[in-house]
């Protein structure tokens, strides 16, 4: 699948999960500074990034979904897909960039080690577990309000 197809379907994956709760999503107009959708009775900008699965950190390393988000994206919330398994992580996006690893020519670089053996030394949260609390289903209603 080419990265176009990819982020289609992720996109498609978050529109099906928020009418599954019964909230509202359009897509934003072209110029709504990087997101993909305005969502819910607040208009919402949401911004959507999608891994078709995870691959192996820094070319060689344990399994990792990442994301590379470019910082000038003004959306208010970021989706992070995970195509293998369907699940979506919704996230604010100044908390995504608090959240990310590292920062690196204006883009925030956020992971998750999807091998809950692996020992990291970042300070920082990169096991796909810990991020448990921002899985869309655990928090869309930020969106419905």
């Amino acid at each position: 699948m080419n990265t176009h197809k990819i982020s289609e379907a992720g996109r498609l994956l978050v529109q099906a999960k928020l009418a599954k709760a019964g909230v509202s999503c359009k897509p934003a107009l072209r110029n709504a500074a990087g997101a993909h959708f305005i969502v819910g009775p607040e208009q919402i900008t949401l911004r959507v990034a999608t891994n078709l699965q995870p691959k192996p950190g820094g070319g060689k390393g344990s399994p990792v979904l990442e994301w590379w988000i470019d910082d000038s994206v003004q959306a208010s919330y970021t989706a992070l897909v995970d195509l293998s398994t369907d699940r979506v992580w919704l996230l604010e996006t100044a908390v995504l960039r608090a959240l990310a690893q590292q920062h690196s020519s204006g883009r925030s670089h956020i992971y998750m080690n999807v091998d809950p053996t692996v020992v990291t030394t970042t300070g920082k949260e990169s096991h796909d577990t810990g991020f448990d609390a921002y899985l869309i289903e655990r928090c869309i209603d930020r969106l419905a309000n």
